[in-house]
């Protein structure tokens, strides 16, 4: 994709929406991004999580002896994505410091505009 198909790169504006669980971008173009929590955590560009999001499933697992967790509470925890605090990084990146510790991962503004998920409406 080239800088003109996706956009200006540049934030105008970021700014926490729906009670902190969303961050908004205005991008400096008129577009604006929405980016969930968990989504920016499961997109997370750091080496570790990479490592993680690109896994294979595994295929064969050894007979649980008891349960620890049910279900719910599984579904819960991994929905369950908080920031503890946002870092910018010069004038080309946000640092999201997470409550599970990651703290690695960069998130350029190229990176973030080319993950919007939000419909282009400019360009």
């Amino acid at each position: 994709m080239s800088e003109n198909s996706i956009g200006s790169n540049t934030p105008k504006n970021l700014e926490w929406l729906e009670q902190g669980r969303v961050v908004g971008i205005e991008w400096d173009d008129g577009h604006v991004s929405r980016y969930t929590l968990e989504y920016l955590q499961k997109i997370c560009p750091c080496a570790a999580c990479l490592k993680i999001h690109d896994s294979p499933p595994i295929t064969f697992a050894p007979k649980k002896l008891f349960t620890v967790l049910s279900d719910q509470q599984v579904t819960a925890a991994k929905n369950d994505a908080a920031v503890q605090r946002v870092e910018p990084v010069g004038n080309y990146a946000i640092r999201f410091i997470w409550a599970d510790g990651c703290s690695d991962g960069l998130y350029s503004y190229d990176y973030l505009r080319k993950k919007c998920q939000t419909a282009q409406t400019n360009g």
